[in-house]
């Protein structure tokens, strides 16, 4: 005797599968990755039930994520990132990170179909093992560091965690198409453990001057809009530490220059 369909499963399944065909129907063929995301974001700020003065200052301040990004960015990003994942060289992060750029920014929908070449599996296998490596160095040393962490490293921990699983079920994937890539990925895993930190001190390699790209770095949307080199040496003053202005000015100029970062100040009336 067959059952009757559960009418309230199927009403659900329903409306997922509308819902799906809605949203796909949003966007065209044309559609670089970035708007997509952008319509999703504001599709969700609209459908949040803040109230509109909110949502139009939360947009205002996250909508430049989702416009081409400038290239002394990458260049400050290699310098943070090469900091905690140090067997990538900055030359290689910076390349990686402007390639995404291209992928999010100047890549349709229409394109992305008809990509056939991904990279060697050799290379992916390589590249998982590092971060796995990296990641798990991280992990050790933030769950090693006390028995009770604040909440916000609670929290990061846990997204360490969620990365590394994710990379696990894809190296599994990996291993079990190209079996051979297992010992380049365990090679690349050791390696990259065995250099994420100081040998001697037990922390991450830092300069006296990644702090300040660090800064720079979370605040390039601010720092982009200044009026300058100047401007810039007082958004970092205090992390420049006691030395006079006139050296703290020269000091921003020199990371200006060698990394190019540009300044679009803010026109009146624009």
């Amino acid at each position: 005797m067959n059952e009757k369909p559960n009418e309230s499963e199927e009403n659900k399944s329903l409306i997922v599968q509308t819902e799906a065909a809605n949203a796909t129907s949003e966007f065209a063929p044309g559609d670089t990755f970035a708007s997509v995301f952008a319509q999703n974001f504001k599709a969700q700020l609209q459908n949040s039930g803040v109230p509109k003065e909110t949502e139009i200052l939360v947009w205002e301040r996250i909508s430049r994520f989702f416009e081409p990004w400038p290239d002394w960015v990458f260049r400050i990003a290699a310098q943070v990132f090469h900091v905690q994942y140090p067997t990538f060289s900055k030359a290689k992060i910076y390349d990686v990170l402007r390639s995404i750029h291209y992928f999010v920014f100047f890549t349709t929908l229409e394109d992305f179909d008809d990509f056939e070449s991904f990279p060697e599996p050799e290379i992916i296998s390589e590249v998982l093992g590092a971060f796995t490596g990296h990641a798990m160095a991280h992990l050790e040393r933030e769950t090693n560091a006390s028995e009770t962490l604040s909440a916000d490293k609670s929290e990061g921990v846990e997204a360490l965690k969620k990365s590394m699983d994710s990379m696990g079920n894809t190296a599994a994937k990996l291993f079990k198409k190209w079996p051979e890539t297992f010992l380049i990925f365990q090679q690349s895993l050791i390696e990259a453990e065995d250099k994420t930190f100081d040998r001697r001190r037990g922390v991450p390699k830092e300069t006296p001057l990644t702090p300040i790209y660090r800064k720079i770095l979370y605040n390039w949307r601010i720092i982009e809009s200044l009026s300058g080199p100047r401007a810039l040496t007082e958004f970092l003053s205090q992390d420049l530490g006691n030395q006079h202005i006139e050296d703290k000015y020269e000091r921003v100029k020199a990371i200006c220059k060698r990394m190019q970062i540009t300044f679009k100040p803010i026109v009146k009336g624009q």
